[in-house]
């Protein structure tokens, strides 16, 4: 039985290349779909977002009375989850999101910013949370991400990302 021996990188290039260009394709159709606020919300659910939910309102009571930032707040699903005193601050690079976060909430403050980049004066918001957005970031982003937070932060940061994998959907 002979091989011949260079046809072997070049079939496994390209099945290599197919596997990529098929992941690249999928990857492009998934964040098309999820654009949409409410597949948006849905997909997240699917992923297990209720049981975070149901979580969060224990923990988000220190917030009370507090002005507090929500970085990379999707569609804005854990501003209903803080007390009532709490004077909530949508921020997220996404202008789909946005129009998600207005159909639920129409006249609540929000900002269009990059993570790494936050448009808010040094410490002007007493607390933050950040929730499901670090898998998104790449490690020099996740370390300014941190740098952003430290400075515009007087008191706490209410960090959650449950993802362990490197190959999501982002």
């Amino acid at each position: 039985d002979h091989r011949d021996l260079h046809s072997f990188p070049t079939r496994r290039s390209s099945d290599l290349f197919r596997m990529v260009l098929q992941t690249n394709m999928v990857q492009n159709l998934t964040h098309k779909l999820v654009e949409n606020p409410h597949i948006y919300d849905l997909v997240q659910k699917f992923f297990g977002s209720q049981k975070t939910l149901k979580r969060l309102p224990t923990f988000f009571r220190q917030f009370s009375g507090q002005r507090i930032l929500d970085v990379g707040a999707g569609t804005g699903s854990y501003s209903s989850l803080l007390p009532s005193s709490t004077r909530y601050i949508w921020s997220d690079l996404d202008m789909q999101k946005l129009k998600g976060f207005r159909s639920k909430f129409p006249s609540a403050p929000a900002v269009i910013c990059d993570a790494t980049t936050i448009a808010f004066a040094d410490k002007s918001v007493d607390s933050a949370i950040c929730i499901a957005v670090s898998h998104h970031m790449d490690d020099a982003s996740l370390s300014r991400l941190f740098q952003e937070l430290a400075r515009v932060i007087r008191e706490k940061l209410f960090f959650l990302d449950a993802v362990k994998s490197n190959h999501l959907l982002s």
